[in-house]
């Protein structure tokens, strides 16, 4: 069932329009940004996106504006895994395991219970907060060390009525997209 999901959604956004992505992207930034949670972070997690997904560079710029530390998902192969990366204005990026955009040398986040949100892309969510990945389970298993409020970004298209969940998957707080916010906690404040 997982598999059928990933294959329309990514079918759905091979679809989208480079323009599109772009303004939709602004869009979900600045719904982001209404978010108390995100509004009071210190270490807002935020992951390098992929051309197809939704992007970030916005948020990004939103965190140094607002004086936030921003970390992010680089693959640290002695684990076979994903980790944090603190992130600077300044750090060289490469393409990492699957191209996914990491720090060249990074400066691994000891603690990730410092962080506050984290940014948390994905191929498909439902409104109740689930999400389907690419399917090799990393970022649920990145998710289950990051005791944060969990910000899902998808565009409209990716919304699906559910997603089928499996024991390991880590539901999100909120789900943000160009048209909505879906709240999927009780304990979510938005003002």
């Amino acid at each position: 069932m997982k598999q059928a999901v990933r294959a329309t959604t990514r079918a759905v956004r091979t679809q989208l329009k480079p323009e599109d992505i772009a303004l939709w992207s602004e869009q979900i930034a600045a719904q982001v940004q209404t978010l108390d949670a995100f509004r009071r972070a210190k270490v807002v997690a935020c992951y390098l996106a992929l051309p197809q997904e939704v992007q970030t560079a916005a948020l990004l710029a939103a965190c140094r504006r607002l004086g936030q530390r921003v970390c992010v998902p680089a693959y640290y192969y002695r684990a076979a895994g994903y980790r944090l990366a603190w992130l600077t204005e300044n750090d060289v990026l490469c393409a990492g395991r699957w191209q996914v955009p990491e720090p060249l040398e990074p400066v691994w986040v000891d603690q990730p219970a410092v962080v506050d949100v984290v940014i948390v892309p994905g191929l498909a969510f439902d409104a109740a907060g689930q999400r389907i990945g690419h399917g090799g389970g990393g970022f649920d298993r990145l998710l289950e060390k990051v005791p944060a409020f969990k910000v899902g970004l998808a565009f409209a298209a990716q919304m699906v009525r559910r997603v089928p969940v499996a024991e390991h998957d880590i539901p999100m707080d909120v789900v943000v997209t160009e048209k909505k916010i879906y709240l999927c906690a009780q304990r979510v404040a938005r003002t």
